[in-house]
């Protein structure tokens, strides 16, 4: 499909003008994460995978696993059950800090004047580069339902100050509540009402601007 520069230029100047109202706020995905040296979903399975063979000492073969289960959440739902207790250990291995320093467009996203981000990444790196910028930012899970009742209740208001909210959990929560295998999407998407009401509110009533999300 051919670039619209006119539909473009229209559309800058709205973002321009929504952004000018500091109440937009950011929904990152891994396209921003991929910045701070995290993989993309490949690259974890890949992890995934060299981290069960070095555990099975060649009793199983995770390329047969992975070329078996072509979607990446039932992937990672196996290769998980193999690792047992170690899974977690693997995705705070996976998601912690990388000791890599976060490049320019991290810093130019976090300076924009969005009111709070709300991301779908497990790692943290959008917190440590607010931390180099000596600016002041919240953390929050999903998987912690006092804090998010507490952001919902709170977001709008002048003095409650930005807050980066994982609303696929983050990765020092137990496997089973993020949403990295499908028992833990499953879980948020079709058993949680509470997470069902809260992603439904925040579509339907506040100004999202997405960075770094596919949608295929």
């Amino acid at each position: 499909m051919a670039i619209n520069s006119e539909r473009n230029s229209q559309a800058r100047g709205r973002l321009v003008e929504l952004l000018r109202t500091n109440r937009a706020i950011a929904v990152t995905g891994a396209g921003v994460s991929a910045w701070a040296g995290y993989p993309p979903w490949s690259g974890v399975i890949r992890d995934l995978g060299e981290a069960v063979r070095e555990q099975a000492r060649g009793a199983i073969d995770p390329e047969i696993v992975i070329r078996k289960n072509t979607n990446p959440l039932h992937c990672a739902q196996m290769l998980g059950t193999y690792l047992g207790p170690k899974f977690a250990d693997f995705i705070r291995s996976e998601f912690g800090p990388n000791g890599t320093t976060p490049r320019d467009v991290l810093f130019n996203i976090v300076s924009l004047p969005f009111r709070h981000f709300l991301t779908f990444n497990f790692e943290t790196s959008g917190e440590r580069t607010h931390d180099a910028l000596q600016r002041p930012c919240g953390c929050i899970s999903v998987t912690s339902r006092r804090d998010m009742v507490v952001f919902m209740r709170e977001m709008d208001r002048q003095d409650y100050g930005r807050q980066f909210v994982h609303l696929h959990g983050m990765f020092t929560d137990p496997p089973e509540l993020i949403a990295l295998t499908e028992q833990g999407f499953s879980q948020l998407y079709h058993k949680d009402p509470f997470f069902q009401n809260l992603l439904w509110l925040l579509l339907t009533s506040k100004r999202l601007v997405f960075l770094g999300l596919g949608f295929s």
